[in-house]
């Protein structure tokens, strides 16, 4: 028997997209491979993660070959790690856990854009909607969400670090305010240091271009006081790492391979994912293979872009040097 309070919340998901779209977002997560378990990142992540996580409480690693450094294994410490250690505590099975991180991420991403646009005043709310759904599902999103999920963290987060700097006269308290941001920045993860780096670029424009006054002056403070303290966790191991590893990226990511993809075109689009175009007998990465190789798709994908090189010319549009950084993910 369907109770009054179920009818009144049918009603309400009814009247409100948003819901909608994201139990769309998360039925996408679960139709891909579905009930399997995929290489995401590091696949003794979802098949053990408690193990996982002991293991990356140190530098050397004796387990894997003759012994090695483990590379960014203490960058999962939060939040990826958890989130799958948690799965395994209660029981979930390695592949259910690993979509309802991707569902997470496409979620994060979707709603954090729609909440900036409604703070920033732009567009009316049908075009919030599609701009943030594009921002979810964009190229690059696609192209790294199954197998480099880990990196999609900076852009998932970037705007949920933006919105409290955006609403900080509303939120009234600079301290407050920079600590949401930083908070945000912690769920950006240690995983790839660079990407946080580039994400921080579009807060730190936006705090540039601010008017001074002593409540900003209080605020980029805090902010950077705060960024600072919750990246520490990760800096500290990064920098042991470089003391004592080889160069090992000169061999398996060199510049020559990276930045072959890099035209405007590929970069406009957010297809320059350089694992994208790799094939072993078969795409390593199918999602970002197909955006790079399906005619129709490749068409898609411009079109939105030039929409979005369109908008950010217009005139009336309100911190448009700010927005142009939000191409950033693809």
């Amino acid at each position: 028997m369907v109770t009054s309070s179920a009818i009144r919340s049918l009603k309400i998901a009814h009247r409100n997209p948003t819901t909608w779209v994201l139990i769309a977002l998360t039925a996408l997560s679960f139709a891909q491979r579905f009930g399997t378990t995929t290489f995401d990142t590091k696949l003794d992540l979802a098949v053990n993660p408690l193990g996982f996580l002991n293991r990356a409480l140190h530098l050397w690693n004796p387990a894997a070959t003759a012994g090695e450094l483990q590379n960014q294994a203490y960058g999962y410490f939060f939040p990826m790690g958890p989130f799958f250690a948690i799965g395994q505590i209660l029981g979930v099975p390695a592949w259910v856990t690993q979509r309802l991180w991707c569902a997470l991420l496409l979620c994060l991403a979707f709603y954090g854009v729609l909440r900036l646009a409604r703070a920033l005043g732009i567009g009316h709310e049908p075009t919030r909607y599609a701009g943030a759904l594009a921002y979810a599902l964009a190229p690059r999103v696609l192209t790294e969400i199954g197998p480099l999920s880990s990196e999609m963290l900076p852009a998932v987060m970037l705007p949920w670090v933006l919105l409290p700097l955006v609403l900080a006269d509303r939120i009234g308290s600079p301290r407050r305010a920079a600590a949401l941001s930083g908070l945000a920045v912690l769920g950006m993860g240690g995983i790839n240091g660079a990407m946080v780096v580039m994400a921080l670029v579009l807060p730190g424009i936006w705090l540039l271009t601010r008017k001074w006054n002593r409540q900003h002056v209080k605020l980029v403070l805090w902010w950077a006081g705060c960024v600072i303290a919750v990246a520490l966790w990760w800096i500290v191991p990064l920098l042991l790492l470089g003391r004592y590893s080889l160069p090992f990226l000169d061999y398996i990511e060199s510049a020559a391979n990276t930045t072959a993809p890099m035209s405007l075109f590929q970069v406009l689009r957010g297809t320059n994912q350089w694992v994208a175009y790799v094939l072993q007998g078969e795409p390593w990465w199918p999602n970002g293979f197909v955006l790079v190789d399906n005619p129709v798709l490749m068409a898609g994908t411009a079109l939105v872009a030039l929409i979005g090189v369109v908008g950010l010319a217009r005139l009336g549009l309100p911190d448009a040097v700010s927005w142009c950084w939000a191409r950033w993910p693809g």
